[in-house]
């Protein structure tokens, strides 16, 4: 979806109007996820802003704060995201997994979550 998003954003003049285009809040990128009917239940909304932040973490998306209502008496904001493009290739060392890994207060050897059957630590050590 947000890779759509960018493509047809990327046809407007306006570099503003392009960026601001570019991005959706998460409630909409869930209503896509479940309208495509993927998975059999139904997805709420902080399961997919937490793929989405891991997603981020991963350099795949880039986050950014909307202001959705602002009054006297409080003041709401929503995440948007947009895919990203690496501007430059990191390091290894950089980007390894256990730094930004939402779970690492889980991850234990010989637990369910642990560094043996980390997906991310697989795709890092295989960069080697």
């Amino acid at each position: 979806m947000l890779i759509y998003i960018e493509k047809i954003s990327e046809k407007l003049s306006d570099p503003v109007a392009q960026r601001h285009a570019s991005y959706k809040s998460s409630k909409e990128i869930c209503a896509f996820i479940n309208s495509l009917k993927i998975v059999k239940v139904e997805l709420k909304l902080p399961d997919i802003e937490k793929i989405l932040i891991s997603l981020v973490y991963d350099d795949k998306l880039e986050v950014s704060k909307t202001l959705t209502t602002c009054d006297m008496t409080e003041t709401k904001s929503e995440n948007c995201f947009r895919a990203m493009k690496a501007l430059t290739p990191s390091s290894a060392l950089s980007r390894f997994p256990c730094g930004t890994c939402p779970v690492y207060r889980d991850c234990h050897i010989g637990h369910p979550i642990s560094p043996t059957n980390c997906i991310y630590m697989k795709e890092w050590l295989n960069e080697f």
